[in-house]
């Protein structure tokens, strides 16, 4: 097995606080993974929380406004 040291770069989002932005070469692969799986973590509840909200009434009310005048 390669017991090198092996140097693993990893770049993390800043606009998350939970995630340490770290530009450290030293890492163990354990931690990369870790890392990893915050990030991703991260990503789905950004995307779960960027889903779009229902219409509001007045938005319903001016897409029925428009496909009328379009009819």
């Amino acid at each position: 097995s390669d017991q090198r040291n092996r140097k693993i770069v990893v770049f993390t989002t800043s606009s998350s606080p939970s995630i340490p932005s770290t530009n450290n070469n030293n890492l163990s692969e354990s931690e990369v993974l870790n890392q990893a799986k915050k990030i991703e973590l991260f990503r789905e509840n950004s995307l779960a929380k960027n889903k779009r909200k229902q219409p509001t009434e007045r938005e319903k009310n001016l897409t029925t406004a428009i496909n009328d005048k379009f009819r």
